[in-house]
């Protein structure tokens, strides 16, 4: 499942209401953007119609200044910060975080930046809860420092999910719906190879391939794979990724390898 927003969200895509969806190309990880701070702290505020605190940036100077004006009971200062610092700042040991671009006073935004949790136990970035990642802690971390890898990891099991029935197939439904919505909005930091990972173990085939599409990715530099339950690779187009399996490395280099190609 997908971890929770804030806490109390636990759909991504009801975050839709809040947000204009305008987009803005030339944002990345290394934009300098403008933020509202008070004794460095970041101003955050609620979104529209959802009860989740998101960290402002502002694309422009003056737009971070105007909204600043609007601020009762504290004095903001307008500075410029690089847009990965803020997302960096926002990482949570819980919950995924939001970043809101250019929200107005009623709490709407232009768009928004999901930051996914840092999980300290296996130390990787992920969208589904820390519990259902366990497999994760074989990941060999030094090997995946040493590589630079830059990775967000989901996975998906049959652990709370009905067994048949419509109510499988509208969780499923909603499922793929969220992640629709949140990968286009993750942005991670340059690495030798940058992987948004849907890790699926649902032993079903023609369920697992509802997930299996190109996502549009936030930065142009980051690329979704998926792992079915028969441990095969594949990207957005169904193509198959032959990899080593007895070493971190053996998986990673053809990761890395399809990403400098």
């Amino acid at each position: 499942m997908l971890q929770s927003i804030e806490k109390s969200i636990k759909r991504a895509s009801l975050l839709k209401k809040s947000i204009r969806q305008k987009t803005h190309s030339g944002l990345h990880y290394y934009k300098i953007v403008y933020v509202l701070t008070h004794e460095n702290e970041f101003y955050s505020s609620e979104l529209k119609d959802n009860p989740v605190s998101a960290t402002a940036i502002f694309t422009e100077e003056k737009l971070a200044s105007d909204f600043s004006r609007g601020i009762q009971n504290k004095k903001y200062e307008v500075k410029p910060a690089m847009l990965g610092r803020v997302i960096e700042s926002q990482k949570h040991e819980e919950t995924i975080k939001v970043v809101s671009i250019n929200p107005d006073m009623d709490g709407i935004a232009d768009d928004i930046i999901f930051v996914p949790l840092f999980d300290t136990l296996t130390k990787q970035n992920l969208l589904s809860p820390s519990d259902d990642a366990i497999s994760l802690l074989a990941i060999d971390k030094v090997a995946h420092y040493n590589m630079g890898a830059e990775t967000v990891f989901f996975s998906l099991n049959n652990k709370l999910l009905p067994e048949t029935g419509e109510g499988r197939v509208e969780k499923l439904e909603s499922l793929v719906e969220d992640l629709a919505f949140i990968i286009p909005r993750i942005s991670l930091k340059k690495g030798s190879f940058n992987i948004i990972c849907l890790i699926l173990n649902l032993e079903n085939y023609v369920e697992e391939k509802a997930f299996i599409r190109e996502y549009k990715t936030f930065d142009s530099y980051t690329d979704t794979i998926f792992v079915t339950s028969e441990l095969k690779i594949l990207n957005g187009l169904l193509e198959e990724i032959k990899y080593d399996g007895s070493n971190l490395e053996g998986i990673y280099m053809p990761l890395y390898e399809m990403q400098n190609n």
